[in-house]
C-alpha cells in the first residue's frame, strides 16, 4: 500500500472524527513548533535553556511516559547523519525529551538501476551502500551515549535504538507499525527525519489534553509557524482554539486532515489504529 494512499485512508477516516470531537488535535502556545530542516548546525546548549527554571517537568518522569519514533529513509545526503542529527538535536528544546527513550526506524528500499527516486524509497546500487552506511554511522552515534554531557538531544544514560533497515520498502504507516512494536510507554512521539523542534515548550502540557478529552482527542500535532494563520483564514470562528485562553496558555485547534508530520497519540490505540487502516488493506 502506498503512502498516499495510506494519508487519503486515514485522512477521511479521522476528520469525520475532528469535526464531532477534536479527534485530531493541533496543540498551540507556550511554543511546540515544529518546522522543516534548514540545514542548520546542530543545536547547542539549549537542554539548559529549556530547563532553565522555564518548566516543572521531571525528565525521569517523561522518559516513563513517553517514547519518540524516527522514520528515516534514503535521502541523496546519505551516508552523512547531519539530518537526523539536527532533528534529534532538536529535543534540547523540550524539557526531559532527551531523556526519553528513542527508537530510529530505517525502511526497507527497492533497489534497481537508474537514477534514485527518494520518495519512492527507489535507489541503486550506490545509493544502497551510502543508506546502508548512514544506518550504521546512527548506530555508532547513539547506540551508547557515553559522553558526559551526553549527545545534543540525548541524555547520558538515554536510550536509544535503530531498526532496520527493513527487508522490504513499507513506507510510512508501516515502517511505524513496525516501530510501535518495540514501544513500551504509554505515549510515542512520532517525529520526522528531517522536522526539528523550533521553540522550547512543557510537552507534558501537551500530554494533560489526553486527559482532558479521554475518549475525543486520539492525535496531537505541533503547529508549523503559520498553521493557525492560515486555518484560520480560511475557516473562521471554527477553526479558532477549543476555548478562550490567554496567550500564554496551551490550547487546541482543528487539524484539517491526518499529517504524518511531528504528532503524539496513545500507543496501544495508534498501533490498534494502524493495524486495522495499514495493514488490513
Amino acid at each position: 500500500m502506498s503512502r498516499s494512499s495510506w494519508k487519503a485512508r486515514t485522512t477521511s477516516l479521522w476528520l469525520s472524527v475532528l469535526l464531532i470531537s477534536f479527534g485530531l488535535g493541533t496543540f498551540i502556545g507556550t511554543g511546540g513548533r515544529s518546522e522543516a530542516w534548514t540545514g542548520r548546525p546542530p543545536l547547542s546548549k539549549l537542554r539548559r535553556q529549556a530547563l532553565d527554571g522555564k518548566s516543572a517537568t521531571s525528565p525521569c518522569s517523561l522518559a516513563d511516559k513517553v517514547s519518540v519514533v524516527i522514520v528515516t529513509s534514503p535521502v541523496g545526503s546519505h551516508p552523512s547523519t547531519q539530518l537526523v542529527e539536527g532533528v534529534i538535536s532538536s529535543f534540547d528544546l523540550v524539557a526531559g525529551l532527551s531523556d526519553c527513550p528513542l527508537l530510529v526506524v530505517a525502511d526497507g528500499v527497492k533497489v534497481r538501476p537508474g537514477a534514485p527516486r527518494w520518495n519512492q524509497g527507489k535507489v541503486d546500487e550506490q545509493a544502497l551502500e551510502r543508506y546502508l552506511d548512514y544506518i550504521k554511522s546512527l548506530r555508532t552515534l547513539y547506540a551508547a551515549v557515553q559522553e558526559p554531557q551526553g549527545r545534543p538531544g540525548r541524555a547520558l544514560g538515554s536510550t536509544t535504538a535503530v531498526l532496520g533497515p527493513l527487508g522490504r520498502r513499507v513506507n510510512f504507516g508501516h515502517a511505524l507499525l513496525e516501530g510501535l512494536k518495540h514501544v513500551e510507554t504509554e505515549f510515542v512521539l512520532v517525529v520526522q527525519h528531517d522536522r526539528v523542534f523550533a521553540e522550547p515548550f512543557d510537552l507534558e502540557d501537551a500530554l494533560a489534553f489526553f486527559d482532558e478529552y479521554p475518549d475525543k482527542l486520539r492525535y496531537l500535532g505541533f503547529q508549523t509557524s503559520d498553521y493557525q494563520t492560515v486555518v484560520q483564514s480560511k475557516h473562521g470562528k471554527w477553526a479558532s482554539c477549543d476555548r478562550p485562553l490567554p496567550a500564554s496558555t496551551p490550547g487546541l485547534i482543528p487539524l484539517l486532515m491526518w499529517y504524518d508530520s511531528t504528532h503524539i497519540c496513545r500507543t496501544k490505540q495508534y498501533a490498534a489504529t494502524l493495524q486495522n487502516l495499514v495493514v488490513s488493506m
